[in-house]
């Protein structure tokens, strides 16, 4: 599912949907006990393969031009709202087949009740940092995306307004899929 709004992009993503993503980070090897891991395997050339979601349903707010999406996630087992989640990124490009980006592992997630922030993986992106594949633009675009999305929390804006969290998917909504020969035919896999 996806949706247009004049000022952001919202998709879903739950069980069963299939994405490309770089080999390493399919076998969960991303985010071994070296936060350097994940450069090294950035600076080489990878190879793209196909991962499955589990367990959760996902809302993703894509807004151009930011370092940053926000999602909203839902346990798939009982429907129960689980967090707001901040993840840093290069801001989306679009092609034939989807949104792209570069995750720049720093992440907030925000859990109800309190709701206080707990960042996520700031050693990997230190480690980044001093590898230089997360870049001084990309720093300086992390640090005004914070204050923006302070703001939008403060303000209560979207999406993190009450009626957001009574969302849930369809039942009749399927999973995505990849066009069949998408990795022969662009990334000749």
């Amino acid at each position: 599912m996806d949706a247009d709004h004049d000022d952001y992009t919202v998709l879903h993503i739950g069980p069963g949907a299939r994405s490309l993503c770089p080999a390493p980070m399919a076998r969960g090897e991303g985010h071994s006990d070296d936060p350097a891991h994940r450069w090294r395997v950035a600076a080489g050339t990878w190879k793209l393969v196909e991962r499955v979601w589990q367990d959760t349903h996902a809302l993703t707010f894509l807004y151009p031009n930011k370092f940053y999406a926000l999602r909203m996630f839902w346990s798939a087992r009982d429907g129960s709202f689980m967090a707001w989640y901040v993840n840093y990124q290069r801001p989306y490009t679009i092609n034939d087949h989807g949104f792209v980006s570069l995750d720049l592992e720093l992440d907030v997630f925000y859990l109800p009740p309190d709701l206080k922030p707990m960042i996520k993986d700031k050693p990997q992106f230190d480690a980044g940092v001093a590898a230089g594949a997360i870049t001084l633009a990309d720093v300086a675009g992390i640090k005004a995306a914070r204050a923006e999305i302070d703001n939008l929390f403060e303000l209560k804006q979207e999406p993190f307004l009450g009626d957001w969290t009574d969302w849930r998917p369809s039942a009749d909504l399927p999973a995505l899929v990849l066009p069949e020969g998408l990795l022969r035919q662009y990334f000749n896999r």
